[in-house]
């Protein structure tokens, strides 16, 4: 081979090798949708970076050199496009100008990232004019609406409408609320009964012996109502207070009104209710029927007392 051929081919080997280092390049411009705006109008500015594949562009580090000339509105999302041996990002960031001329956007940095090491680049800096909106300060003012016009009607049935509802609304109230004082008074009496504390408690007791509640295992139900009849009793025919007292409480404050033998055999009949309230005992009937007998005895032998006790509340 001859010397001119051996240059021939040097040449092309140093040409491959230039435009492969060409090739590996980063490229990075900045374009605009239209060079006129007005004030308020969104100014999209398109960022494109060539790079090779093996380098990272770093767009978190995107910045303007001066922000005080526009204000970001928003970013894209990365347009990515893969070419033979280079790759091609695409972004849009949106600005906006609240100043009218011309303005100059300045160079927007980034920077990319090649063998772990970080390289800033940036754009060129474009020119846009910004137009203000046009008043024109020879018309008038003109109301935002139309005037109207409207009839005034008469008032005068409002001034005799209003208190006229009022009375009748109140007279509605009235009415109704005698209406319930009246059904409520009724039921109250109703309710009234007129026997004294005595025949209450034997009628009670009678009626409780006759439901045999023992039978139907209800026996606690049973023991809660005799001793609820028997301290009905004592509180309303001796005057003796039962409400939030013991059982030991109450039958020492029976001991001036009964006799010892039923004053034990009461205390003894009483604690047996306890029992089988709180402690789940089980009595048996004869049991059952003691204590009705013991209750009996005490309204029996009581009611004198009771007697005595209405006479000088009469006076």
């Amino acid at each position: 081979m001859n010397q001119q051929g051996i240059c021939a081919i040097a040449f092309f080997q140093l040409l491959l090798i230039f435009l492969s280092v060409e090739a590996q390049e980063v490229r990075l411009t900045s374009s605009l949708d239209s060079t006129g705006y007005v004030i308020g109008d969104w100014i999209n500015v398109h960022i494109s970076i060539d790079h090779p594949q093996t380098t990272l562009v770093l767009w978190s580090e995107t910045s303007l050199a001066d922000s005080s000339v526009l204000e970001r509105i928003s970013e894209s999302k990365i347009d990515t496009i893969q070419h033979q041996g280079f790759v091609t990002e695409n972004k849009t960031i949106t600005f906006i100008a609240f100043d009218s001329g011309v303005v100059r956007i300045p160079s927007i940095k980034l920077a990319y990232q090649e063998n772990e090491i970080n390289t800033p680049i940036s754009t060129t800096p474009l020119s846009v004019h910004i137009a203000g909106i046009r008043v024109d300060t020879t018309q008038s003012f003109r109301p935002i609406k139309p005037t109207f016009s409207f009839e005034k009607k008469n008032d005068r049935l409002w001034l005799y409408g209003i208190p006229l509802a009022s009375l009748l609304i109140i007279a509605i109230l009235y009415w109704r609320y005698h209406k319930k004082r009246g059904i409520r008074t009724a039921s109250s009496e109703a309710i009234v009964d007129p026997r004294l504390p005595h025949e209450k408690a034997l009628a009670a007791l009678d009626q409780l012996e006759t439901g045999k509640l023992w039978e139907s295992n209800q026996s606690k139900q049973f023991y809660v109502q005799v001793t609820q009849i028997m301290r009905a009793y004592i509180e309303a025919g001796l005057l003796i207070p039962t409400v939030d007292h013991t059982t030991r409480e109450i039958i020492s404050s029976l001991k001036k009104n009964l006799k010892d033998e039923l004053l034990h055999r009461l205390s003894r009949d009483l604690r047996m209710a306890d029992l089988v309230k709180f402690a789940k005992a089980q009595p048996s009937v004869g049991d059952h029927l003691q204590i009705i007998e013991t209750a009996r005895r005490l309204v029996n032998e009581t009611s004198s007392s009771e007697s005595m006790i209405n006479k000088e509340m009469a006076r």
